[in-house]
């Protein structure tokens, strides 16, 4: 039976240790091997003569054992666990800390290896190298759609649609019916009342039977139509000329529009001779998104910079057809907007100084029976 050895005390909690205990059964700390002989088998009586054997360097009285050594670090003896006193506060709830339990020695696990490098780099490189054609595959997909794009530099955002095939030009489109106009005006003068405000970089006048407007400012300028009314199902016929500018300039006509043509249908004629019939939606942050219903796209019965054309579109429940020079263009369909108000537009794009728009005549008449 093991017994206390009374000179073997733990240097931790000071208990008395057997003379063969390496480690206190109380709080698990390491003990240098017992000061006490270990009680072994007397040693055969040496022949005369002959010197008495050596005892093995592992019983050795007072000799720590040797521990085998591996290629791992040998991990240090667990101290034991420091608890707070209760002057170190209290805890979230109120109240001191429990008194700590009874330390529990327990083998150090074995230490894990480390993976080597070059099992490191290969799952690295492969994520730099993906993360590098995902960056050139967007870019390349952002430059093709600007290099597409005619919007102008204003907070506008523009989100593409898919185009629809333009109808062929040979399909007619009546740009003036016999019938009584909802509203019209030639600009012999001001007599409707239009509002010719302008300010640094924009201009609206009319003179020599013409509305003309000049933006410098890279924005879009407006000129609603001098009515209290709104309207839902119509035909407007406008000729108009986008005098000076680029092929990101262009004139156009809002439809169904809010009071601050911020969520409406916008026709657009681009100074390149394209087209394109857009729905602008604004959210709650206020920025402005142009969803392409029909275009950007040439269309050979557009004229180009300098010259005339009669833009008519005829919008009918959901329906929205474009006409220029009385050919049809595109028709699309879309149900967001019922009806709003009309506003005529020159948008100064990114690339030119300035962009100017003459409106020679406006008539907007009842939507026809039968669409084209």
């Amino acid at each position: 039976m093991e017994t206390a050895n009374p000179d073997r005390l733990c240097p931790i909690c000071g208990r008395h240790l057997g003379p063969y205990e390496l480690f206190c059964s109380d709080c698990g700390t390491y003990v240098a091997a017992s000061t006490l002989p270990a009680a072994s088998p007397a040693p055969p009586k040496p022949e005369d003569g002959e010197a008495p054997p050596a005892p093995p360097p592992s019983d050795q009285y007072g000799q720590q054992p040797n521990w085998p050594v591996s290629a791992w670090s040998a991990a240090s003896p667990p101290s034991p666990p420091s608890w707070p006193t209760p002057s170190s506060g209290l805890s979230e709830r109120g109240g001191s800390y429990p008194p700590p339990p009874p330390a529990v020695w327990t083998a150090p696990a074995p230490p894990t290896r480390k993976p080597t490098p070059s099992g490191q780099r290969l799952p690295m490189l492969v994520l730099v190298t993906g993360s590098l054609l995902a960056l050139v595959l967007i870019g390349s997909a952002l430059l093709l759609f600007f290099s597409l794009s005619h919007q102008p530099a204003t907070n506008r955002s523009q989100v593409a649609a898919s185009a629809n095939p333009s109808p062929s030009p040979d399909v007619l489109v009546q740009a003036r019916p016999a019938t009584a106009p909802l509203f019209s005006d030639n600009f012999a003068d001001n007599s409707k009342g239009w509002d010719t405000t302008g300010g640094p970089g924009f201009s609206k006048t009319i003179a020599n039977h013409a509305l003309t407007m000049t933006d410098r400012n890279h924005r879009i300028l407006v000129a609603p139509l001098p009515v209290r009314q709104t309207f839902s199902d119509f035909q407007i016929t406008v000729d108009m000329t986008l005098q000076s500018g680029d092929g990101n300039d262009s004139m156009g006509i809002y439809m169904r529009g809010d009071d601050q043509l911020a969520n409406d249908y916008r026709v657009d004629i681009f100074g390149d001779a394209t087209y394109a019939i857009s729905k602008e939606v604004t959210g709650l942050d206020g920025n402005t998104q142009v969803r392409i219903l029909s275009g950007i796209s040439p269309n050979r019965a557009i004229k180009p910079l300098g010259q005339q054309n009669e833009v008519t579109v005829i919008i009918k429940g959901n329906q929205i057809i474009l006409g220029v020079n009385g050919h049809l263009i595109a028709s699309v369909t879309d149900s967001s907007y019922s009806n709003g108000m009309i506003a005529l537009f020159v948008s100064n794009g990114s690339s030119s100084p300035a962009a100017t728009a003459a409106i020679t005549s406006v008539t907007v008449y009842p939507a026809p029976s039968q669409l084209p």
